[in-house]
């Protein structure tokens, strides 16, 4: 399947009203909501394009997946996630000309791993991530653990609560990592755009932060 990026679904908060500009080529858009019983350590992704927002809260026991489905032609029936084991997989192979994002909320934090093709990746507590993006905006607001992020293109904002390896690669966009405490051996690299933040380059530490980015602004700090 071939999706361009204005083709893709806005990520929108509550209130907010679907953009013109993003519904043109998709006619046809369903929202669902599913309740999941048990609890999940992992979310495993693997979709072309759309979104997938991870939100903390929630029942213990239960986790909810809230469904956008963007479609040509006819409406596709099924159901894409599933919680397999500790780990819910989300999968966004809806069929030809037809794009599914998810919201999932969850009252434990859970690894985020997989990989994305063109949308945005959005996440509040989370206790490692481990994604590959092809083009979008990837933001995490609460990573307890190691971070690895490598995208093509698009924007990049990570802040780790726990002290933990952490490596950004991206060729074009602009990078934003906030850890806590100083204690990293660092090496931040971009080849065209400015390096800033409170978060020197240093030799040594106790955990290793690798960023780089072909073209776009790296900022580091510390919290």
């Amino acid at each position: 399947m071939s999706v361009s990026a204005c083709q893709l679904p806005v990520a929108q908060g509550e209130g907010e009203q679907d953009s013109g500009t993003f519904a043109v080529g998709w006619p046809g858009t369903a929202r669902d909501t599913s309740t999941l019983s048990g609890s999940a350590t992992a979310v495993k992704i693997d979709s072309a394009a759309g979104y997938v927002r991870l939100r903390s809260g929630g029942t213990a026991g239960t986790i909810t997946v809230e469904r956008e489905i963007r479609y040509q032609g006819t409406k596709p029936e099924g159901t894409w996630h599933r919680l397999t084991g500790s780990t819910l997989e989300l999968d966004g192979n809806c069929g030809n000309q037809c794009i599914v994002s998810y919201t999932v909320t969850a009252p434990d934090r859970m690894a985020a791993t997989g990989k994305m093709g063109a949308g945005e990746f959005e996440a509040a507590k989370i206790s490692s991530l481990d994604l590959t993006m092809s083009a979008g905006r990837l933001a995490v607001q609460d990573c307890a653990g190691p971070v690895k992020a490598v995208t093509t293109v698009g924007e990049v904002d990570i802040t780790m609560s726990t002290p933990a390896d952490a490596t950004v690669k991206t060729n074009v966009g602009a990078v934003s990592l906030n850890v806590p405490g100083t204690d990293y051996a660092v090496s931040a690299k971009t080849t065209v755009g400015d390096r800033s933040g409170t978060l020197p380059d240093r030799q040594s530490g106790a955990h290793r932060i690798d960023v780089s980015s072909s073209a776009g602004e790296i900022r580091l700090d510390s919290h």
